[in-house]
Order: structure tokens, then C-alpha cells, then sequence
């Protein structure tokens, strides 16, 4: 589906004819249904992985806050005391998420610069110079 555009960016002309139009239609159509399926499968796994990082730190916070509601006179704890701590565990879990963040944005660069690399080294089906055509084996 992303053919046209890797040929724009690579310069490359693109000319189609529309005597096969319904056979382009159908191999669109295709290539449409393969890109939203994997698109649904990706966001699966993405949903997945965001609910349990959302238990994960929700649920942390309120196991902590419970386990200072048992121990507050054991541990001699002020009200003071059990927000610093309170404090800290949002500061780390904000910091873990910024991590996650820049883990996904490194993952998008790398994604781009392997398709990029792919196109660079690809094999081009045009000859700038001369009357001899190619051979597409």
C-alpha cells in the first residue's frame, strides 16, 4: 500500500495505467484489510500493555498508602512523613513513565530509520542513462 510513496520519496516516477482498474481495486482492498488487521492486532497488544502498567502504578500507590494506614503508629509516622513518601512513590512513577515514553519514541525512530535503510539499499529498476533495460530477476 505504501509502494507509491516509497517510490515518491525515492523519485522515482510512478505511472499507473487503469486498464486492470478493478484488479488495482481488489489488490488495494487487500493490501487495505492487511494494514488494518495488523493495526488492530498492534493495538491489542498496546491496550494490554497500558491497562497493566495503569494496575501496575495505580495499584502500587494504593497498596502503599494501605500498608501506611496499617503501619502508621508502628513506624511512628506523621501525617507529613506518610505524604513525603507519598510524594516520592508518585515522583519514581512519573519518572518510570517518562522512560516508557522515550522507550516507544526510540522504537518509532527505529522503526523509520530500518525502512528507510531498506529503501536505500534497494535494488532501483531504473537505468538514468542509456537504451538497455534491466533484467527484474
Amino acid at each position: 500500500m505504501s509502494s507509491t510513496a516509497e517510490e515518491s520519496i525515492s523519485n522515482i516516477k510512478t505511472v499507473k495505467s487503469f486498464a486492470e482498474e478493478s484488479g488495482h481495486i481488489k489488490k488495494f482492498e487487500n493490501a487495505s484489510y492487511e494494514v488494518f488487521e495488523h493495526g488492530r492486532t498492534r493495538a491489542y497488544f498496546w491496550s494490554i500493555f497500558f491497562f497493566s502498567l495503569a494496575v501496575l502504578g495505580n495499584g502500587s500507590t494504593i497498596l502503599l498508602i494501605y500498608l501506611i494506614s496499617i503501619y502508621f503508629e508502628d513506624l511512628d509516622m506523621t501525617p507529613g512523613k506518610a505524604t513525603t513518601v507519598l510524594m516520592y512513590t508518585r515522583t519514581i512513577t512519573m519518572a518510570i513513565s517518562g522512560v516508557n515514553s522515550q522507550l516507544v519514541n526510540l522504537g518509532k525512530v527505529w522503526g523509520s530509520s530500518f525502512k528507510c535503510a531498506k529503501m536505500m539499499v534497494a535494488k532501483k529498476n531504473v537505468l538514468w542513462e542509456g537504451e538497455e533495460k534491466i533484467d527484474n530477476n
